[in-house]
């Protein structure tokens, strides 16, 4: 197999620049995605292309908020090839400025439940650009290539009929694809000596705040430390007691917790189920009425087929899939909701039993980091059975594909067997007629939700392995260190202070770091 090509290209601006073309994510080649993940380490900018017919998606916000998170990045650019195809949708047409301002709104809307201020930075002044790739490809291309082959010959006539085009000319700036270069060349010219200073800061700063995270959590812990230390011995039994009601309650809650978030996928899974099913039956009934009402007993089948095949791409690459997302955001919202209830909850059950552990910091803590959990890890993704990673982008793909069994221009043709016009017709209606039929989500959707075990075992984690069973050891050697109580005092005191002055430390260093940034931009 071919690992890589390497490509050097005589073109003065890319001077010490290096284009790195990666396989992507949600490959379903695992070790393919693994190598765009290491790639992604070591950019100084990411160029995103987004698909038009579902710009900014669930997936596309995971490589934004999850990958290029992790690692630093001084630019992200965007573009959104394929615009054509909403610009010249029957059903629901939109044209360039609204997609751009679509995925505007969720790259901000984004923005405002991420607590990362370097990339809110970064994302604040990005501007996509809507192009056709194809357009521009069909534009360079020997008009002689083209008419030779149907594809390109089939791509061009399309482009042609619905933008008005009649030249090659034409075809380039109705791609926009020079103003994609203009905006990679304009980066390069002006910006690389900065984006080259911002990646190592932003890496810095996304270290720093794990440190103080860490540093916050070790706190807590000691200072619980030296109130054991400072109270009767006779009590220390008592608060034995009342961790072990802690644990008992707090396991209770999170059992709770599970049970509740169950209730809500299973709704989910029936409602989503509906939806699905009605968007592929609204589809089905419109292609139907195609077939019967407007082919004409003398018009051939190509006179109908490219409205099919339009209606079907738009069924599987905008409706179906934005449907999916919604289901999946919807989901977050409730798991989100129960989650927030259950830290209302388990607050209470501490502030009960063990009034003297400060556990705000600890619980703001583990809030977050369950937030940066659900945003840097898939929560909607399985094992298939060759035990590689589905992500969610590949959950949408296999309903939408699997579920479709794959439909396409294709597979109308398979039915044009039949002499008579009639008999074609028929044919025609009953493969429709099967997609609905057989269309089922709910084995998909099923399989999607069933890694929410993850939140559950992370709580769990949080709660009772680094909470509740660091502060029974606590307790434990405290009590079999009686006779030497003042001494362990002594150590925990001067162990605070060296956190509390690593505390001030890091937090001077953040915002020496912040205020570097900020004197860069």
């Amino acid at each position: 197999m071919t690992k890589s090509v390497t490509i050097y290209y005589p073109n003065e601006c890319l001077k010490g620049v290096e284009v790195v073309d990666t396989p992507g994510f949600n490959d379903p080649i695992v070790s393919r995605e693994e190598r765009t993940k290491t790639f992604l380490a070591k950019a100084d900018v990411v160029i995103m292309m987004l698909y038009a017919g579902r710009p900014f998606d669930a997936t596309d916000r995971d490589i934004i908020f999850k990958n290029v998170r992790q690692c630093g990045i001084g630019k992200v650019l965007v573009g959104i090839n394929k615009y054509d195809i909403p610009y010249c949708s029957e059903t629901n047409p939109e044209d360039e400025n609204q997609i751009k301002d679509y995925v505007k709104q969720e790259i901000k809307k984004a923005c405002r439940e991420c607590n990362d201020n370097t990339l809110i930075e970064i994302l604040n002044d990005i501007e996509p650009i809507p192009l056709s790739a194809e357009m521009a490809l069909l534009s360079e291309l020997p008009m002689s290539k083209i008419t030779s082959s149907d594809s390109f010959e089939f791509a061009w006539k399309r482009h042609c009929s619905n933008f008005g085009i009649s030249t090659q000319t034409e075809m380039y700036r109705w791609s926009h694809i020079d103003q994609f270069i203009k905006a990679v060349q304009n980066m390069i010219d002006t910006e690389k000596g900065k984006i080259l200073f911002k990646k190592p800061i932003n890496a810095i700063l996304a270290a720093g705040e794990k440190l103080k995270t860490d540093n916050d959590d070790a706190l807590s812990l000691l200072s619980n430390k030296i109130s054991l230390l400072l109270a009767p011995d006779s009590d220390l039994e008592e608060k034995e007691e009342k961790l072990l009601k802690v644990k008992k309650r707090i396991s209770k809650k999170i059992d709770s917790l599970g049970e509740d978030i169950d209730v809500e996928i299973r709704n989910l899974v029936r409602k989503g189920k509906n939806e699905l099913e009605d968007i592929v039956d609204a589809s089905c009934r419109r292609m139907l009425n195609i077939v019967q009402n407007e082919w004409g007993i003398f018009k051939s089948f190509d006179s109908i087929s490219p409205r099919l095949d339009t209606e079907i791409q738009d069924l599987i690459t905008r409706k179906l899939k934005r449907a999916t997302e919604n289901i999946s955001v919807d989901c977050e919202k409730k798991i989100k909701r129960s989650i927030e209830e259950f830290f209302s909850d388990t607050k209470d059950i501490l502030l009960k039993y063990l009034p003297d552990f400060d556990n705000r910091d600890f619980v703001k803590s583990t809030q977050r980091k369950i937030n940066m959990e659900m945003e840097e890890n898939d929560l909607f993704s399985y094992a298939n059975d060759d035990e590689e990673e589905i992500t969610w982008g590949g959950v949408i793909g296999s309903i939408c594909n699997g579920a479709l069994n794959g439909v396409t221009l294709g597979l109308w043709e398979k039915t044009i067997d039949s002499i008579s016009h009639s008999g074609i017709k028929k044919d025609v209606s009953d493969e429709i007629n099967s997609i609905s039929r057989e269309f089922d989500p709910k084995p998909y959707l099923n399989q999607a939700f069933n890694s929410k075990d993850k939140i559950i075992e992370y709580v769990r984690n949080r709660f009772i392995n680094e909470l509740i069973e660091p502060l029974q050891k606590q307790l434990t050697s405290v009590r079999s260190k009686i006779n030497n109580k003042e001494q362990e005092l002594h150590n925990a005191k001067e162990e605070c202070k060296v956190l509390e002055e690593r505390k001030r430390d890091i937090a001077k260093q953040i915002e020496d770091i912040q205020a570097l940034q900020t004197e860069l931009s």
